[in-house]
């Protein structure tokens, strides 16, 4: 075991897990759902064009709407 931690390969297979370890030390955390991160077409690529889905044609449009105090407000994009 100690030769193979001296060779080269031994050495650069080490970093490599030791590397791994490292970055599961500084990993965002998600609790209760706080991290979600919504991401999505940006609004000039889904406007004025059709997409078909499930033999069905949809085009989507912008609706501005009221914010509810009781509900979260998510950012997203």
């Amino acid at each position: 075991m100690r030769a193979f931690l001296k060779s080269k390969y031994g050495k650069f297979i080490l970093a490599i897990i030791l590397g791994f370890g490292l970055s599961t030390l500084f990993r965002k955390t998600c609790k209760d759902k706080k991290c979600m991160k919504f991401t999505g077409p940006t609004l000039k690529e889904i406007q004025e064009k059709t997409y078909e889905y499930d033999k069905k044609c949809y085009q989507f449009e912008t609706k501005t709407a009221s914010c509810n105090p009781v509900k979260r407000i998510v950012s997203f994009a």
